[in-house]
């Protein structure tokens, strides 16, 4: 990462380092805030604001870190300004120019003007010096999956709150999506140091108990232990 660039990353967590204020792209500044509201639609070029660090989502023809086939993304500029290389398009998956880009529901790619790479995360984890997060990238193969991203929600004090039953999924759909995430999640997990690990094999016959919590030698220690009897009894 550059001397006045900042890493960016992804993670499972929701939180105020999610957020970016989304601006057009030939222009830094802030909105006339007695303009009428415009809305995204897909081919619209932006400027995406980290509302945290005042810092433009911003790539370069620069290899990444972790996957260096792939270029380099990073926070850049200085409360909002920065350069021409801050600049992606959005278009929507299966839609046209012009259709709205709609939360939630709409899937987009977001395009990088200059390098016309694909905004890009997966399951690769940086380093300590990274947080152990996972990489976010520009892809030069745009029609990657994992190039794939929605707007999760939107907060405008010109527009009305939205009704949060319209989001919600059914049954088969929240199931689906459960046991992805706990998938992707549990996939990710590393051993800390010293920690005791098992194989999936030794699961169902409970070859191995497994610490819960205490690794201080002046501290309670608990440690599950079972047996295939109990173990298959439960299930």
């Amino acid at each position: 990462v550059g001397i006045t660039q900042q890493q960016i990353t992804a993670y499972s967590h929701k939180d105020e380092n999610n957020l970016f204020i989304v601006k057009k792209a030939e222009s830094g500044l802030p909105s006339d805030p007695n303009a009428p509201v415009e809305f995204a639609r897909s081919g619209d070029l932006i400027r995406l604001e980290h509302v945290a660090t005042k810092r433009n989502l911003h790539s370069h023809a620069v290899q990444a870190p972790i996957t260096v086939r792939h270029f380099q993304v990073t926070g850049y500029g200085e409360n909002g300004t920065g350069d021409a290389n801050d600049f992606w398009r959005l278009d929507i998956i299966g839609g046209q120019v012009g259709d709205l880009i709609k939360t939630v529901h709409s899937l987009i790619r977001l395009i990088h003007v200059n390098v016309g790479c694909a905004l890009h995360s997966h399951d690769k984890q940086l380093p300590k010096w990274g947080w152990e997060q996972l990489e976010v990238t520009c892809n030069p193969v745009v029609r990657d999956s994992n190039n794939l991203w929605n707007v999760e929600g939107h907060v405008n004090d010109k527009l009305p709150k939205g009704n949060t039953n319209f989001y919600k999924p059914s049954f088969v759909q929240a199931f689906i999506e459960a046991h992805r995430i706990m998938t992707q999640v549990n996939s990710n997990l590393k051993p800390k140091e010293g920690e005791i690990t098992s194989r999936p094999w030794q699961w169902p016959v409970n070859y191995r108990g497994q610490r819960f919590s205490g690794y201080q030698a002046d501290s309670f220690r608990v440690y599950l232990l079972g047996n295939p009897v109990v173990f298959w009894t439960n299930l």
